[in-house]
């Protein structure tokens, strides 16, 4: 991949600060949300991360990475969350993190995933 041409810097520039100032923002929603949570329920971030942290190691032989297991304490707290990441990343992996949580006990989490669907969708339309 080759560098940026000059006239493409400032474009790039003002998507990076884009992101930067959207990824404050969501860090600040999820800040809010773990100090409401820890008024009203007790909550303990940092022993729930832990949790599910240990947990994984231990069940599954994997280290999440800290955006996983913000996602996953997104789903905890009840808060919307969107990851865009590549293949490979471990984008299913919080889908899993919550459960590891005693938070969680006695609930049966679902997934949807149109993938299957979309890729057939991708073959049709290719072919």
């Amino acid at each position: 991949m080759s560098p940026p041409s000059p006239s493409e810097a400032p474009q790039l520039a003002a998507q990076a600060a884009a992101h930067a100032e959207a990824g404050e923002h969501l860090y600040a929603l999820l800040d809010e949300a773990q100090a409401e949570a820890k008024k009203k329920k007790k909550y303990d971030s940092a022993a729930t991360r832990q949790i599910m942290l240990d947990e994984c190691k231990k069940r599954m032989g994997l280290t999440p990475y800290p955006e996983q297991l913000n996602l996953a304490e997104c789903m905890l707290l009840g808060l919307d969350a969107t990851s865009i990441a590549g293949t490979g990343w471990g984008k299913t992996l919080p889908f899993v993190l919550p459960l590891f949580s005693p938070l969680s006990r006695g609930k049966i989490m679902i997934i949807v995933s149109p993938l299957n669907s979309l890729e057939a969708d991708q073959v049709r339309t290719r072919a």
